[in-house]
């Protein structure tokens, strides 16, 4: 599986070492932006994804379209070896149209706790094999009260266009607390090592972010003319022309008809057509729920 680095610029206290990691597991869900009876997505395409994987040391346990549920390790009190379960997770991505991305955020903490680490976020946009784009996004981390509360929440925010804003809220709530109220402490028995609870949800609650990915195409919004240098001398003749998404971003590999020729841009999102002879030529793509048609000159 491939894995994804996210750069987190700290404002506060984060664990050393984790801004840097890489999270990598077996299993992705993809929840669908463009789904059908979605207000806020109508326009995008079912083949737009935002990618959630599962966390090392989790296994997913359900998924139901836009909701995923996480079991972990075991952990059991240091004092009493029959208290414990297991380490738990889940997750819920939203779509808002309208709000800005403070407002989504703050919108879908379930949990209401006080505010414990923010970080920007970097969340990358893929089409097939190919980054396309960084995504600027915001991440906060909440915890539960008390000293002895090991509970986390947090929500990572990020836009996409047209007015659209993607929210994933990451909710760390087992093992709920450091203490096993009979002088114990509960510990979480993953290899290598055990961690104390509250260490262990930290841990992957800091780690969260890093399992978001946006895949496909978002809408065509945008064909730009580009420069052909041909040789001198040459009678040849080419439309060329450059097509970017709703968020400015190039499109690679999209599928371009120029006249009566469809040709596919290459990972730059530039398409180059020979066409018979000088003149105005109509270009059409239509691709992420967007379609774009502009008239280009044959250079």
């Amino acid at each position: 599986m491939r894995k994804r680095r996210v750069q987190l610029l700290l404002l506060a206290g984060l664990v050393a070492g984790v801004a840097a990691g890489a999270a990598e597991a077996a299993t992705i869900d993809r929840v669908v932006v463009g789904v059908t009876g979605r207000n806020a997505t109508v326009g995008f395409s079912a083949a737009l994804y935002v990618e959630v994987m599962v966390e090392s040391n989790y296994r997913k346990t359900s998924f139901d379209g836009d909701h995923g549920v996480w079991v972990g390790p075991p952990y059991r009190s240091t004092k009493n070896a029959s208290l414990g379960g297991n380490a738990g997770a889940d997750w819920t991505v939203y779509f808002d149209k309208g709000l800005t991305v403070k407002q989504a955020q703050a919108k879908h903490f379930v949990q209401q706790w006080a505010r414990l680490q923010a970080a920007s976020i970097e969340v990358p946009h893929i089409v097939g094999q190919t980054r396309v784009a960084k995504i600027k996004g915001t991440w906060l981390l909440t915890k539960g009260p008390g000293d002895t509360n090991s509970q986390f929440e947090g929500v990572l925010t990020f836009p996409l266009c047209r007015g659209v804003v993607v929210s994933a809220e990451f909710a760390f709530l087992t093992p709920f607390s450091v203490s096993d109220n009979t002088g114990g402490q509960y510990r979480v028995y993953a290899s290598p090592g055990d961690k104390d609870a509250v260490t262990w949800n930290h841990g992957a609650a800091v780690l969260a972010p890093a399992e978001v990915a946006l895949l496909g195409y978002l809408p065509a919004a945008q064909i730009g003319p580009v420069s052909i240098l041909k040789p001198a001398g040459s009678t040849t003749h080419a439309v060329a022309g450059r097509v970017l998404d709703c968020s400015g971003t190039p499109m690679p590999s999209v599928p371009v008809r120029v006249g009566n020729t469809t040709a596919r841009a290459d990972e730059r999102g530039i398409f180059q057509v020979h066409v018979p002879s000088a003149g105005d030529y109509p270009v059409t793509v239509t691709a992420g729920g967007g379609t774009v048609r502009k008239t280009l000159r044959a250079g």
